[in-house]
């Protein structure tokens, strides 16, 4: 009987350990998270300025926008309160918003995933044939394999195989 309560303590300091390692595991993440984003949001606010956002009206907006980058550096803000917030039009706002796909992590400020590969690709150095044949494919990532036969298929999915979400 002895032997097996040492067993069992033994047990039950590991399980102890494992959850204060999984806690602070967490906790690491959660800290990595939130400097992550501090960072990513001070890398692009580095980047707003001329020649991108020549204007101060230009730049304000441009900051606005990057203050409503989500995690993941997608585009989440509500163009109704930031048209009444810097009093500026839904059309203006997405102007300056497109400037996003320049600057750095590449698909920065994109809607979504499909817009940041799109301004990845404008990016890329690809020949023309094969941008336009990759932007079609991108756009319509549910049948791609429709586009097989096209010669330039390869370079296409190879291109969009280096894509990466900002």
């Amino acid at each position: 009987d002895e032997e097996i309560k040492p067993d069992k303590e033994k047990e039950y300091h590991e399980d102890e350990h494992y959850q204060s390692y999984e806690q602070s595991s967490k906790k690491e993440f959660r800290e990595e998270l939130a400097l992550k984003t501090t960072s990513l949001f001070e890398d692009v606010r580095d980047q707003i300025d001329a020649p991108l956002f020549p204007t101060q009206r230009s730049q304000l907006i441009a900051i606005k926008i990057a203050e409503h980058l989500d995690e993941g550096g997608f585009f989440d803000g509500d163009y109704e309160a930031l048209e009444v917030e810097i009093g500026a039009s839904k059309e203006e706002i997405e102007k300056i918003r497109k400037r996003f796909s320049y600057l750095s992590p590449p698909g920065i400020g994109a809607i979504d995933f499909v817009e940041s590969y799109l301004f990845q690709l404008e990016d890329a150095g690809l020949p023309d044939s094969v941008y336009e044949l990759a932007t079609i494919v991108v756009r319509n990532l549910d049948a791609y394999s429709d586009y097989a036969k096209n010669p330039k298929f390869k370079a296409a999915m190879n291109a969009i195989k280096r894509l990466k979400n900002p």
